[in-house]
């Protein structure tokens, strides 16, 4: 059974054009949704975790973190992918990294401690979470799978490999959710659901799509 550090790699460096503004600066119960995504990596135990971000981000995030610049951010989010497992690259005794967008604030600590859990009892090595059986972030990918990134372009993500490796999948549709923020109209949904103290972790608010292949 693996024991050993499994890494965190958070998306942030996207553009965020449909939204038309900073979306990870956006607050919510408090936090930003960089920052919110960050603790919830980093409360499942995952160390280190790395948020990759553009070129010219102040966004601030936890202590524990450590951001990493992508100066290709705008070629798609395939280069950001690599940029965060590049950086966890020299760090041996990381196992695997868990990889997720920020953009998703449900997709919280109970989501990436499953998957967690599930390499740990299972040494799979490639472990997709799923929302009502669809496939979706985030991914876990153990470090001899770490090459997969360099088969990746633009905005396809992991997703366009992943899903012929036959990954072990685990449903977490009952402890979270990735429904995500791309535009205004995504957040004031997303604040009216908050309100709703068992809004948070109703699998029935997910989208249908599979992996996401753009942050």
């Amino acid at each position: 059974m693996p024991a050993e550090r499994i890494g965190g790699v958070l998306l942030a460096a996207g553009a965020g054009k449909r939204y038309g503004a900073d979306k990870l600066a956006v607050v919510l119960n408090g936090e930003t949704m960089l920052w919110r995504a960050a603790a919830a990596m980093l409360g499942a135990g995952l160390d280190p975790v790395v948020a990759v971000v553009a070129a010219g981000s102040d966004r601030p995030v936890p202590d524990r973190v450590r951001t990493v610049v992508n100066e290709r951010s705008l070629e798609g989010v395939a280069t950001s992918v690599r940029a965060g497992l590049t950086a966890l690259q020299n760090t041996p005794e990381i196992a695997a990294a868990v990889i997720a967008p920020a953009d998703q604030p449900w997709c919280g600590e109970p989501v990436y401690r499953r998957i967690v859990d599930t390499y740990r009892h299972s040494g799979r090595s490639v472990i997709v979470a799923t929302f009502g059986g669809a496939l979706r972030n985030p991914v876990l990918l153990a470090r001899e799978q770490w090459g997969l990134a360099e088969r990746i372009r633009g905005d396809i993500g992991l997703s366009a490999v992943v899903r012929g490796l036959s990954p072990l999948t685990v449903e977490c549709g009952d402890v979270g959710s990735v429904t995500d923020i791309d535009t205004p109209g995504d957040l004031e949904r997303a604040r009216k659901a908050m309100s709703r103290p068992t809004t948070a972790r109703r699998p029935g608010e997910e989208r249908s799509q599979q992996v996401p292949d753009s942050e």
